[in-house]
Parts: structure tokens; C-alpha cells; sequence
């Protein structure tokens, strides 16, 4: 995934929503700021969201979006900075396929749409939902 796939473009009314601090397990994959990050139930360490991410079969939780970049090794847990989930934060996500969305008309139909995100090893990628299984 990239730096900064997604960022914040409003913070709402109230301002910035905060951090909180999260340990990551031992990894050779780091998670960067602008990732979605996840935390199964029950667990102390975060991860990187995986793809469609949370279901209710496997119990992971949205934690919110990396602020920093993990400091974890494949050796060592580290720490990450996540700031977190609030339903009055505007955010800008990449699209999927930018040009099927470079028109006004296009983009105007997005906005406070209901989305998934896919992630692949290069970024996370807007995936647009028509079906509301997923809510984020």
C-alpha cells in the first residue's frame, strides 16, 4: 500500500478527532500513514486491513486511519499512531480507476456514498458499492 492513500479533508465541526497509540506485532510489514488499520476481536496488536474488511464472520474491528508509519520489525512489536474513526470526518481516498471518475457529474456521485476498499500491495483502491453491504 502507499503513503497516504487516505487522508483527511474535512474534520468536521469538532476538529481533529485524535490519536491513539496501538502496538503491531512483530512483521516484516509496516503499516504506513493514510492506511485503514484493523484489530481482531479480542487481540492487544493492530494490523493493516485486509480487502472488505470489517465482516462480521471475522470479528475484526476498524480501528481507524495510520497517522504515522509502524515502528515495528520482523523481529520486534512496535507501535503505530492511529487517528481515529468519526462519522463527521470528510476523507479523500484514490479511486480504483481515476478515469472512469474525471467528471464532475462522475465525482459528484461518489461523494457521501457508501464505499469498499480494496487493498493491494501497491494501494488501497475506492471500490464503489451500490449494494450497502459494506459501510465505511
Amino acid at each position: 500500500m502507499a503513503l497516504n492513500d487516505i487522508t483527511i479533508y474535512d474534520e468536521g465541526a469538532f476538529g481533529y478527532p485524535g490519536e491513539i497509540t496501538y502496538k503491531v506485532a512483530a512483521s516484516a510489514t509496516l503499516i504506513y500513514p493514510g492506511e485503514p488499520v484493523a484489530k481482531a476481536l479480542g487481540a492487544y496488536v493492530v494490523t493493516p486491513s485486509a480487502t472488505t474488511e470489517p465482516t462480521v464472520a471475522d470479528g475484526d474491528l476498524m480501528c481507524g486511519i495510520a497517522a504515522s508509519t509502524s515502528t515495528n520489525t520482523a523481529s520486534a512489536v512496535g507501535y503505530v499512531n492511529v487517528i481515529k474513526l468519526d462519522p463527521r470526518v470528510t476523507y479523500l481516498c484514490a479511486p480504483t480507476t481515476a478515469a472512469s471518475w474525471d467528471t464532475q457529474a462522475e465525482y459528484d456521485l461518489l461523494v457521501g456514498d457508501r464505499v469498499v476498499l480494496a487493498l493491494s500491495s501497491v494501494h488501497i483502491q475506492l471500490v464503489r458499492q451500490t449494494t450497502r453491504l459494506m459501510v465505511w
